[in-house]
């Protein structure tokens, strides 16, 4: 991401909550998520306020995609179950 590499622990629930927690120098995501076409998305509240948008096609094993953040930070993830 733009303010360095961090390990992201995501945990989705079936009532379409999430949250995500990353080290370093990431705050707490808590939103909700889903898929529609193909694809999945989530957006949650960080602890400073930003909007966090995170993108990927939907798979069931693996998440690759993009995120970005209302503030203007942006960066990749990868995420696997």
């Amino acid at each position: 991401g733009s303010v360095g590499a961090s390990t992201l622990t995501m945990s989705l629930n079936a009532d379409a909550s999430m949250s995500a927690d990353a080290t370093g120098n990431y705050c707490r995501i808590v939103g909700n998520w889903g898929v529609s076409g193909g694809q999945f998305t989530a957006r949650g509240t960080e602890c400073l306020g930003f909007v966090v948008t995170l993108v990927a096609p939907a798979s069931i094993s693996r998440l690759s995609g993009t995120w970005v953040a209302s503030g203007g930070a942006r960066g990749q993830f990868d995420i696997t179950r």
